[in-house]
């Protein structure tokens, strides 16, 4: 074991990202909003199990370079099984063309971890919506 995981974390990590690998699936509710708004709260009921919070904790655990690796891969994966929901909306025309998939999913998942991991704010479904909102809308003012 040892000559493949280098160490307990290693194994660890390895263990935790393989099991979540297909946790959150890609939904199609026929919407880019619905679609979106289902993703960030499987992620933030992902995030509240046992294996999601295990999840979060082993984000934090130093590991080998291998297992940066596996991590970026991990994300990498779960990152494109959930893009066809942004192609689709593009296809529907409710996002722009060219509109960077993995970007907008990045956007609205970094700050549940950011807020789980670094400020301890709460994170709810009232969070779900603002995230959805302002990742659709933007900030700028809206023409009245």
């Amino acid at each position: 074991m040892y000559r493949r995981w280098v160490t307990r974390e290693n194994l660890f990590v390895a263990a935790l990202l393989e099991r979540s690998a297909d946790a959150i699936p890609a939904p199609d509710t026929g919407s880019i909003k619905g679609d979106l708004l289902a993703i960030v709260r499987e992620v933030l009921a992902y995030v509240g199990s046992p294996a999601g919070t295990a999840i979060l904790r082993a984000a934090t655990l130093p590991v080998d370079h291998a297992y940066a690796d596996a991590r970026e891969a991990f994300w990498a994966r779960r990152l494109d099984a959930l893009s066809p929901v942004v192609e689709r909306g593009v296809e529907r025309g409710e996002l722009r063309a060219g509109t960077d998939g993995r970007l907008l999913l990045e956007m609205l998942i970094a700050p549940i971890h950011g807020r789980l991991l670094l400020t301890g704010e709460p994170v709810g479904d009232d969070l779900a919506e603002q995230l959805v909102d302002l990742a659709l809308n933007g900030a700028a003012p809206h023409e009245l």
